[in-house]
């Protein structure tokens, strides 16, 4: 970790799912990491990752609030088995999901509230000093996620692994994420 790091990954990050929490990503993901890459050819305007040909990844943030059927949980697969050969020394993983009380559905809250069991495995299964965090994000918190993904995929959140933890709305944002407590008081 280094005070001041305008990018918290320090390395390749892989994007993928198909979900609305996604695009509230992309204004900043330009900010995450220099090396930004896409899991579907032609997704976020993006170059396409491989295992082949592509650099050892430091980081993985798959969208899954747009996963509402059970049949849709094979997207998990599909990600996540190609990537996990990729990754690099102390990788970071991310998933993004609903709030499972929060949807009227049934199976869709189901389809979500697996995303917990899924999510502990890969951390089990993750190696070379890695963490897996799962993120339920609420309404009104899309607005949160920079700050979230600065911290889970970044070099300080290396004690932090396997957690579910929700965001919700928040009243402030923050100007300067080099000095994000500029102006605050103890």
């Amino acid at each position: 970790w280094l005070a001041g790091r305008m990018r918290p990954v320090d390395g390749a990050l892989l994007l993928g799912g198909e979900g609305d929490l996604l695009k509230a990503v992309q204004p900043f993901a330009n900010k995450l990491t220099d090396q930004l890459f896409a899991a579907r050819e032609g997704q976020l305007e993006l170059p396409r990752w491989t295992a082949e040909h592509g650099p050892k990844l430091k980081a993985l943030l798959f969208d899954a609030s747009g996963l509402t059927r059970f049949e849709q949980l094979i997207e998990l697969r599909d990600f996540f088995q190609p990537a996990f050969k990729g990754l690099g020394q102390c990788p970071r993983v991310v998933l993004l999901g609903r709030a499972p009380e929060s949807l009227k559905d049934p199976v869709a809250a189901s389809v979500q509230r697996s995303l917990e069991g899924f999510s502990r495995s890969l951390g089990k299964e993750i190696r070379r000093g890695g963490n897996v965090q799962l993120l339920y994000v609420g309404k009104g918190g899309e607005q949160q996620l920079e700050g979230a993904l600065r911290f889970f995929l970044s070099p300080k959140s290396a004690y932090v692994s396997g957690q579910v933890l929700r965001l919700g709305a928040c009243a402030e944002q923050v100007r300067d994420w080099t000095r994000p407590l500029a102006g605050k008081k103890a």
